[in-house]
């Protein structure tokens, strides 16, 4: 059974908008797989160290953040957590908040 995909306002199937949290070497990984998705984009990743941005920039091909907020504004409907453990509390809560599904 596969995912049937996100409903725009009236109904109409359209892809899932998903980002990823954390460009390390799980993160970069996630990002890539999910950009081969079907019925997926993958809107982009954030981490807030320049190297580890152009490195999964690189690897999978998306637009990379420095910032939560940043990701987040340009609108997403999940994001994958894969930032430090220590950290993932924080940035699960934030996405709560603004109704996004998460993946930890």
């Amino acid at each position: 059974m596969g995912f049937e995909g996100a409903t725009g306002k009236f109904g109409a199937k359209r892809a899932l908008r998903v980002g990823v949290v954390g460009a390390g070497v799980m993160g970069t990984n996630h990002a890539r797989v999910l950009a081969g998705l079907p019925d997926t984009t993958l809107i982009g990743i954030v981490d807030p160290l320049p190297e580890h941005r152009a490195r999964a920039t690189e690897l999978a091909g998306c637009r990379a953040f420095a910032t939560l907020d940043e990701l987040l504004a340009e609108g997403v409907d999940a994001v994958t957590i894969a930032a430090p453990t220590h950290l993932h509390h924080e940035v699960a809560l934030a996405c709560i908040a603004r109704g996004i599904h998460i993946l930890v």
